[in-house]
């Protein structure tokens, strides 16, 4: 029962019609509302943020989980998290890359997955490059991961044998091997 994260362009946040229409798709590939989760950039939240409030508000009573993306780089707002109706916070790859070397963004990650689940919102981390940004990550109860160490880009047929992979302890080279090709 897998997720899909996808990026939302910061013109759709403006089209009142966007709503309506991807819970139609959805419907159609026989896909639940809430297996979709649509990432938003800070920058598409600020533009006209009473419409775009309207268009976030109904994709969430849609049940569509909505993403505040790249949280923690350029003029990340806190208020946004509890203005805006996110269901999850996605703290920058930039800090998780930092993660094995760097005390400091260990702590400030650390305060961003506090903040996220005392909002009511989980918390994915980009940038995991290393089983330690991993075990980290799982040592302060951070929802979800994201990044090269768990797996590279790869089309959609070889999803299959990377969970199997991953599922069966492989989180090393295995997995990478497998997402490569």
């Amino acid at each position: 029962n897998l997720g899909l994260s996808v990026n939302l362009s910061p013109k759709l946040v403006t089209n009142l019609e966007f709503p309506d229409q991807l819970a139609d798709l959805a419907a159609r590939a026989n896909i639940e509302n809430s297996q979709l989760t649509l990432e938003v950039t800070e920058t598409a939240a600020l533009t006209g943020p009473e419409h775009t409030l309207d268009i976030l508000t109904r994709l969430r009573v849609k049940k569509f989980g909505l993403s505040l993306d790249d949280f923690g780089t350029g003029f990340s707002s806190v208020t946004q998290l509890y203005q805006m109706p996110f269901s999850e916070l996605k703290i920058d790859k930039s800090l998780g890359m930092d993660l094995h070397r760097n005390v400091e963004a260990r702590t400030i990650v650390r305060s961003l997955v506090d903040l996220g689940h005392n909002l009511g919102l989980s918390v994915c981390c980009e940038g995991v490059e290393s089983a330690q940004a991993l075990a980290f990550l799982g040592s302060i109860a951070c929802d979800r991961a994201q990044g090269y160490y768990i797996a590279r880009p790869m089309v959609a047929e070889a999803l299959p044998a990377l969970i199997a992979s991953w599922n069966a302890g492989d989180h090393g080279g295995k997995a990478q091997r497998v997402a490569a090709n």
